[in-house]
């Protein structure tokens, strides 16, 4: 989860086990506890082609300047 601007990001990981895919989609709350609201914008990351098969996750993070990353990895 990413707190951002009073806004909490709950976010989880969509591998396409079976196929060569990956995604991460994200819900929305005003607090860490919920209630949640999926947003329209979700998946806000996706790969379709090129990944191999199998299980992943990603994760978000602010570096030392405030910027944002989100990396992904599959395994």
């Amino acid at each position: 989860m990413t707190k951002c601007n009073g806004t909490y990001y709950l976010q989880y990981a969509a591998p396409g086990t079976e196929l060569k895919w990956y995604a991460d989609g994200v819900y929305t709350s005003s607090s860490p506890l919920g209630p949640f609201t999926y947003a329209p914008y979700s998946p806000f990351s996706l790969k379709a082609t090129g990944f191999i098969g199998g299980t992943g996750h990603g994760s978000t993070f602010q570096d030392s300047q405030g910027r944002y990353w989100h990396a992904d990895t599959a395994l």
